[in-house]
């Protein structure tokens, strides 16, 4: 008789490997260890269990039985390899497709409920929660389809590190699905990577037309934070996408670092030369060159050679005007100070309107919250001390008619401050006297 090679699954073979238990007899102690008694069971159809015939002694000692060590039985990869590398790459046991970027992902249900976007989908009163495909249609353009595909990895278990090109695009996706981590890694991704090369893009990212909440908040103020920081220093074409509107304000915030006015001057003048020869509309720049600069505290020589500079069309950079406005304004503030007493320690300044005055010359470092880093605003030098204004003593809270005394300093290692330690910053000459600031470590019960 011919015969045949029937497959059966391996759950089956599994339960046939052993007789029936209505096969086995009880054991008789006076047979031989290796002896199984059967009854009602043909020979040609059973295979003869060593389970009936127990010999722990014997499964100590015999070499057909030796256990091996776990280690080896798990050694399969970790769970982790097991799901990128069998779930996400070969799609194993797939119960969903997932359709984007003109292709197909045979994914898990299970896996993706990670994701509070796809939980919702599954569980939702609606028509796709048991959808057997499921296209994604992505209207933002910051979604790619390596940072998507890298999204869903990170649900496998399976995580890369991105290149600089990929994150914002991963923070995109994060905020899509739902997976706020991801959003909060990305955004530490860019805030640490930012730099002059890339502030222009990282910021047109965060003010773009898509809106990504906070993490667009804080990404624009670190860029914003960095152009006024570096700005003045960098290529003009590293400027290139920064906003006509942003950059007029940059250049004129007080926190714009520049050695003073007329380097200020300097580089708006150049900086509108390039937009002017690339955009059309610069009136808002323009509007720095009359308003953003404070040419009051310059001195005459300088302010001859504003005025006698001249753009592309033969016109002035500045109009006369505003020079000879301030040059009124140096004369009336010389003429008040000249003529205040001696003994008073006010100048009678104030005014309705006008530029905010501190109402105390020191402030705390805001980035340094556990040891109070006090900077002192700018101050006379000892030596030109004439009043008897003592130091801790508040000048108080007004404004003035004129705008303020601008100059830049930075410190250095200020966290290696010991306490009673001071930096001072480089002394400047201003209204008759010299001006320096000191920064120096306190500690406050």
């Amino acid at each position: 008789m011919g015969s045949s090679l029937m497959m059966t699954s391996p759950l089956l073979r599994l339960s046939t490997s052993f007789p029936p238990e209505s096969a086995v007899k009880e054991r008789d102690t006076t047979l031989d260890d290796d002896t199984t008694v059967l009854e009602n069971t043909p020979t040609h159809h059973v295979r003869s269990s060593r389970a009936a015939s127990y010999n722990p002694k014997q499964w100590r000692t015999s070499s057909s039985f030796r256990a091996e060590p776990l280690d080896k039985l798990t050694n399969r990869g970790s769970m982790e390899d097991h799901l990128y590398q069998r779930g996400f790459l070969n799609g194993v046991c797939s119960d969903i497709s997932i359709s984007a970027f003109n292709k197909s992902y045979s994914l898990h249900r299970i896996i993706l409920d990670r994701s509070p976007f796809f939980s919702s989908l599954f569980a939702g009163p609606w028509k796709d929660a048991d959808i057997p495909v499921v296209n994604l249609d992505f209207s933002d353009p910051n979604i790619t389809q390596t940072a998507f595909e890298i999204a869903i990895q990170r649900l496998y278990g399976h995580t890369i590190q991105p290149d600089d090109e990929t994150v914002a695009g991963l923070l995109a996706v994060g905020a899509y699905l739902d997976l706020q981590d991801l959003v909060e890694e990305s955004l530490r991704t860019l805030l640490a990577t930012l730099h002059s090369q890339n502030v222009s893009k990282r910021f047109q990212f965060a003010r773009g037309k898509q809106y990504y909440g906070e993490a667009s908040e804080k990404l624009a103020e670190a860029c914003y934070t960095l152009l006024c920081h570096a700005g003045s220093s960098m290529a003009l074409e590293l400027w290139d996408g920064i906003p006509n509107d942003v950059a007029a304000e940059v250049i004129s915030a007080d926190a714009f670092w520049v050695e003073g006015e007329y380097e200020r001057y300097c580089f708006a003048r150049d900086f509108i030369k390039r937009r002017r020869s690339t955009s059309e509309d610069v009136q808002v720049l323009e509007q720095v060159l009359l308003n953003g600069i404070y040419y009051l505290h310059l001195p005459f020589e300088t302010l001859q050679t504003i005025l006698g500079e001249r753009d592309e069309d033969g016109k002035p950079f500045v109009p006369p005007s505003v020079i000879h406005y301030a040059l009124w304004q140096q004369t009336n503030l010389r003429q008040i100070i000249l003529s205040a007493e001696v003994t008073s320690p006010s100048l009678n300044l104030s005014a309705e309107e006008g530029w905010s005055v501190p109402s105390k010359d020191t402030m705390t470092d805001p980035f340094n919250a556990e040891e109070d880093t006090e900077v002192t605003l700018p101050e006379k030098m000892a030596s030109d001390l004439t009043s008897p204004v003592a130091e801790n003593d508040e000048v108080g809270s007004s404004s003035s008619p004129f705008p303020p005394f601008r100059f830049s300093i930075e410190f250095r290692g200020i966290r290696g401050l010991t306490e009673g330690e001071k930096f001072f910053s480089r002394t400047v000459f201003y209204a008759g006297s010299h001006w320096r600031v000191i920064t120096l470590e306190s500690h406050k019960a």
